[in-house]
């Protein structure tokens, strides 16, 4: 079978999901990463994304604020970024594998049928990774077929051309916001400081790069190892 790329996204969500999960304790950093050096501190402005995570930080630690006499500490606050990102995924993935099931996964005949774990449910736990797996095998077009029990059929109709459309949309869109979330891709930002020549600088980042700081106009590079 040849994989695809919403094969790969799929399973990159699955794969992904426990680095999420462990970013939610750390609070992101400015970038590029500070104390690295003072002319990529000097050029380097915090832009609009910056300001509305302190300011929604800010309201975080208010509302989990304890009386000063109570015993204990107050737990780190989350990645807000991070949990949106997570909400915002896990319930399109929920919402798409709701759907996707209402149309093609047939009622159960037996009781063996309705108790087939390649069904999707839609009740219980019910998280991201569990429906990126569910929404992989039906793209796939695994038959979900209990073993041993040759009587009772595929639970599943295929897919058809719009729901393989659907499903290659919202899993291009989830893991896309997964990446970003966890910086695995790289950015360009135009800083509010210009060239002493007057020209626009741009700075290349994240996916794991150094930040290189770029002008437009001159050609005139910074970077981290340069400027330390």
């Amino acid at each position: 079978m040849t994989t695809t790329a919403t094969d790969r996204r799929l399973y990159d969500i699955t794969r992904l999901w426990d680095d999420l999960t462990d970013a939610l304790d750390s609070r992101p950093q400015t970038w590029p990463p500070a104390g690295k050096a003072d002319l990529l501190r000097a050029l380097d402005q915090r832009d609009a994304d910056e300001v509305a995570y302190a300011r929604a930080h800010a309201a975080h630690r208010r509302s989990r604020e304890r009386d000063p006499g109570q015993i204990g500490e107050v737990a780190a606050p989350l990645n807000l970024g991070v949990l949106d990102t997570m909400r915002a995924v896990e319930a399109a993935l929920l919402h798409l594998a709701d759907t996707l099931a209402a149309d093609i996964q047939r009622p159960a005949t037996v009781p063996a049928d309705a108790s087939n774990p390649a069904r999707w449910r839609y009740t219980g736990t019910r998280t991201a990774p569990q429906a990126a797996l569910w929404l992989l095998a039906r793209w796939d077009g695994a038959p979900g077929r209990l073993k041993g029990r040759p009587a009772i059929p595929s639970p599943f109709r295929p897919l058809t051309d719009e729901h393989r459309h659907r499903i290659t949309a919202v899993a291009a869109g989830a893991c896309t916001r997964i990446e970003q979330a966890l910086d695995l891709v790289g950015r360009d930002r135009v800083l509010a400081a210009p060239c002493s020549c007057g020209g626009q600088i741009t700075l290349r980042g994240g996916g794991g790069a150094d930040p290189v700081a770029r002008c437009g106009a001159c050609g005139r590079v910074w970077t981290l190892a340069a400027a330390a």
